[in-house]
């Protein structure tokens, strides 16, 4: 591995934190995609199942060029023929382009602005168990707090009354409990505001408790895994709704994560990527990718 890193800094000319990530990058590779099976060949190393596994696992922005430049590094120090790494880079390529479709949907402005209007169908005809009141609340408070201040489904599961200064219109930053040198409370939008107060209404007794208590309750239930995909359900699956989406497109907290971000670098001319970097972190995956479509608009389009 310094043979490699060596090349990086040498032949290449990267800084030292690019070559720490490409490092890390190749080192999870061979950990936990490989498992260090040293007996294989290169052929073994690079087979199409392992390269999409690692695709699925791993998602930082480093993840596509460190396997390329260490598959350069290879053809170039004579470890793999020169062939086997023209094959390996087309296909790995092949295989970066078609995860992109999934990594990189984003959804438009006008689809944004349709989940927060009253426009919406809550109603499953054919479930009469279905507590639509109970969605129409909730539903738009966690896509509010997904599309507005960041918030993915850890977060929202965490999320408690000490969390929330109201009075301020302040919420703790979800991204600074992992990560304390970041914010630590960030101003609400207006609109993840009106649907806070809603659910207050709702839930009027959870709002007066004291200390650390859970927020986002369903039918009862305290959020989880489970009850965390009805209010996705109901945009996804709901036909009035689904109608609105193209084919193959499932909304979910990144999805609605990632398009608040590149909304919000559209709308300052990238301005807001300071802020951003302080409230979420230059190494959040959702960042990169809204910054990279920011960056190249006119690549193929993958927006909702």
């Amino acid at each position: 591995m310094n043979s490699f890193e060596d090349y990086l800094s040498d032949s290449l000319g990267l800084n030292k934190n690019t070559i720490k990530q490409y490092i890390e990058d190749i080192r999870f590779y061979e950990d936990k995609i490989i498992e260090h099976r040293a007996n294989e060949d290169c052929q073994f190393f690079f087979r199409k199942d392992l390269l999409e596994t690692y695709l699925n696992k791993r998602r930082g922005a480093t993840a596509y060029s460190a396997v390329v430049n260490y598959l350069r590094f290879l053809d170039e120090t004579n470890q793999i023929d020169h062939i086997s790494f023209l094959e390996t880079k087309e296909l790995f390529s092949t295989l970066y382009k078609k995860n992109l479709k999934f990594t990189e949907t984003f959804l438009d402005r006008n689809y944004i602005d349709y989940i927060f209007s009253g426009l919406v169908h809550y109603r499953f005809l054919n479930n009469s168990e279905r507590n639509d009141d109970q969605l129409s609340v909730i539903g738009p408070l966690i896509w509010a707090l997904s599309y507005y201040c960041g918030f993915e489904q850890q977060h929202l599961y965490s999320l408690t009354t000490d969390d929330l200064r109201l009075e301020l219109g302040h919420i703790r930053n979800p991204y600074y409990k992992f990560n304390p040198t970041l914010i630590e409370w960030v101003k609400l939008h207006d609109e993840a505001i009106r649907r806070i107060n809603r659910y207050r209404e709702a839930h009027p007794d959870l709002f007066k408790s004291k200390g650390d208590t859970p927020v986002l309750f369903l039918d009862g239930k305290r959020f989880d895994n489970k009850l965390a995909n009805a209010p996705f359900t109901i945009l996804n699956d709901r036909v009035a709704n689904k109608d609105k989406l193209p084919t193959d497109i499932r909304v979910n907290c990144q999805i609605l994560v990632r398009s608040g971000i590149l909304h919000s670098l559209q709308e300052t001319k990238g301005a807001s990527l300071l802020t951003l970097s302080k409230t979420i972190g230059l190494d959040n995956t959702q960042l990169n990718y809204a910054f990279n479509q920011f960056l190249n608009p006119n690549q193929e389009d993958t927006s909702a």
